[in-house]
C-alpha cells in the first residue's frame, strides 16, 4: 500500500497538469513569483534544510531550520491562499569558540494571499500583490514579534529563454518599525531540466550606523524532472555587516490537483 501511495504522489501531478499554467514557485530565490497557483490545485514548497552563519567580532551565530513550508491552494483563477510555517529552528551563539546559548523551537507561522493582477496566463509582463501576516509560535527560537506587510512581485521574459523578476514592498514589525523590501532576479535554463538564477535582495529600515540592512547576493540551481516537480539548491551571501555571512539550502516544490 505504501508503495502504491508513493507512485500515486509521483505520477498524478505528472499526468494531470493538462493545460494549466507552468509551475511557478516563490523559492528558491527570495523574489516572490507573480503567478498564482491554478484554481483547485495544492502546491507545496519547502526549504528542506537551510543553515546560515554570521560573525560579529568574536561572536559567531549559527542557525538551522528544517522543512520550512509554504502550502498554497488556488481558490480562484488568479488568487491563491498560502500558509507558511517553520516547524524546527535552532540557533546557537559562541564567543571565542565557547557556547554562550542555544535555543531550539518552532519558527514563525502565518498567512499570505497572492492576487495576480496581470499576466497570469499569457506571455506578457506579470504583476501581483501579496499581503502577508506572520506571528511567532509558542517555541519560536528567532522571531518574537508580529510582522505584517505586502510585496508587489513582477516578472517578464527577456530574450528566448531568460526571465527577469523584481519585487518591491514593506514589512511592519510589531507596529513599531517599518522595513523596505526590494529585489531583482535573472533566471535562465542551463541544460536539459536544469535552470539557474542570480539575485540581489535587500530589506532594511535605513542606511544609518544603527540601522538594520540585510543585503545579499543569491544564486541557485533548480532541477525540474516533470512539469509539477522541482528540486533546488543554492546560497545567499551577505553583503552588509548585519546580513548573515552565508546561508545554504536544499529544497523541493510540487503541486497536485485537488479537484478538476
Amino acid at each position: 500500500m505504501k508503495t502504491r501511495l508513493v507512485l500515486v504522489l509521483i505520477l498524478v501531478p505528472t499526468l494531470a497538469h493538462g493545460q494549466v499554467r507552468p509551475l511557478s514557485t516563490d523559492r528558491p530565490d527570495r523574489t516572490e513569483s507573480p503567478y498564482s497557483v491554478p484554481k483547485g490545485w495544492f502546491q507545496f514548497e519547502s526549504d528542506l534544510v537551510s543553515g546560515g552563519r554570521i560573525e560579529i567580532g568574536a561572536e559567531r551565530i549559527t542557525a538551522l531550520s528544517l522543512v520550512t513550508i509554504n502550502a498554497k491552494y488556488g481558490v480562484f483563477d488568479n488568487v491563491d491562499l498560502q500558509f507558511v510555517f517553520s516547524p524546527f529552528v535552532r540557533i546557537e551563539a559562541k564567543v571565542n569558540g565557547l557556547s554562550m546559548f542555544q535555543e531550539t523551537g518552532s519558527g514563525h507561522a502565518g498567512l499570505r494571499v497572492k492576487w495576480n493582477l496581470a499576466g497570469n496566463d499569457d506571455d506578457g509582463p506579470a504583476f501581483a500583490v501579496l499581503p502577508f501576516a506572520l506571528v511567532p509560535t509558542r517555541g519560536d527560537a528567532i522571531f518574537d514579534q508580529v510582522t505584517w506587510g505586502m510585496v508587489t512581485p513582477f516578472a517578464i521574459g527577456i530574450g528566448a529563454d531568460a526571465s527577469f523578476s523584481a519585487m518591491l514592498g514593506f514589512s511592519r514589525v510589531n507596529n513599531a518599525e517599518t522595513f523596505g523590501i526590494a529585489s531583482a532576479t535573472l533566471g535562465r535554463p542551463i541544460a536539459g531540466d536544469f535552470s539557474g538564477f542570480v539575485e540581489l535582495f535587500y530589506t532594511g529600515n535605513g542606511f544609518g550606523e544603527d540601522d538594520v540592512d540585510d543585503t545579499t547576493f543569491d544564486a541557485g540551481i533548480t532541477y525540474a524532472p516533470s512539469p509539477d516537480w522541482q528540486f533546488d539548491t543554492g546560497v545567499y551571501l551577505g553583503l552588509t555587516d548585519t546580513s548573515e555571512d552565508w546561508r545554504v539550502f536544499v529544497g523541493a516544490s510540487a503541486r497536485f490537483p485537488l479537484r478538476r
